[in-house]
Parts: C-alpha cells; structure tokens; sequence
C-alpha cells in the first residue's frame, strides 16, 4: 500500500515502440504469520486478470508483449524449488498470452538464471539476483554470480539478451 501511495499502481502497462509492456503483480498472501512475513503463493486475483483482459483487448496480436512479474511460471522442480503456482488464473493468463505472436515473460524468485520456452510464440526468462542466493552470498542458487540482465530490442523483436554478473 506504502509502495502505491507513493508510486501508483503495481499493475500498470503502457506502450514503447513496438512493444506493449506490463507490470503486474503475482504475489497472493493468504496469511500472516507471527514473524509477519505471512504465507503466499503465484497467482492473478480474478480483479487482476480482468484488467489484463481489458489492457490486451486494445493491444495488436502481432504486437510484442513483454510481461513483468515476480513468480515464474513455469514449474521449478528442476531446480529443486517446489513452484508456488497453485493455479489463481495461471491458465487463464496463459491462455490470454497464447492469442500474441511475440510474449517475452520476465520473471525472478528463484535466484537462478533460467529461461524456459512455454510455446514457439512464448519465452520466460528467469533473471538470477542481485542478492545472490537468498541474501547470503556473491553467486546464486545455481553459481551464476550476482548480477542483472539487459535485453536489446529492435522494434518488436528482442535482437540480444547479456547477463552481467559481478562478484
């Protein structure tokens, strides 16, 4: 609430050349716990994804989609991390993605450097931390050291994508 108040909304689009961007927030507390950092899980609140609906409705199909959250998508088990997706409209905005030609989703949590295709039109791209491996160190879960992707766009088209890593 402290973080609207000052900045606005958390879930906000708008549009930079040739690519519809969004930012939307995935974390659904279900709970507080004594320690106050409370229980959660990935998902879209029903308010959510309506408003998504409305902002695509206005977006070309050919046009690129980039979508900004914080849980990933797609199933961690690989990594050893248990995905905290537990179904709150995840088809749904699947689904929605699926009607456009170019979605890139940029996601984090996890503290590792992964990417996973979710379709040939849909591409997640799991950034590593800037905090290491949950705060405790230079390097990530899986080694990539420290560090901060940047993407090069070229009209709607994501020409390259450099990891910088410091240690």
């Amino acid at each position: 609430r402290e973080y609207e108040a000052v900045f606005g909304p958390a879930d906000y689009s708008f549009d930079r050349s040739d690519v519809h961007i969004i930012g939307i927030r995935n974390v659904i507390f279900s709970s507080a716990t004594s320690s106050g950092t409370g229980h959660y899980h990935g998902g879209f609140t029903d308010r959510q994804f309506e408003w998504l609906k409305q902002d695509l409705a206005l977006v070309p199909k050919d046009k690129h989609i980039i979508i900004c959250f914080h849980i990933p998508l797609y199933d961690c088990k690989d990594k050893n991390i248990s995905s905290l997706n537990t179904g709150t409209n995840i088809s749904n905005v699947k689904n929605l993605l699926a009607q456009y030609d170019n979605v890139s989703i940029m996601t984090g949590h996890v503290h590792t450097q992964h990417n996973y295709r979710h379709s040939p039109t849909m591409m997640e791209y799991n950034a590593a931390s800037l905090a290491g491996a949950w705060w405790n160190c230079c390097v990530c879960g899986d080694g990539t050291p420290n560090g901060f992707n940047v993407y090069v766009m070229e009209g709607n088209d994501m020409k390259d994508a450099y990891y910088y890593g410091y240690t």
